[in-house]
């Protein structure tokens, strides 16, 4: 169905974090991992 090119295949922008205020972390127990 497409025709075959010599191009390099197209990738995808890297991910990036949104800009904003950051995610509160949740203070862990000790035994916890």
């Amino acid at each position: 169905m497409w025709v075959e090119t010599d191009t390099c295949d197209i990738l995808p922008p890297p991910l990036r974090r949104a800009p904003g205020r950051p995610k509160r972390s949740r203070n862990k127990d000790a035994d916890e991992k």
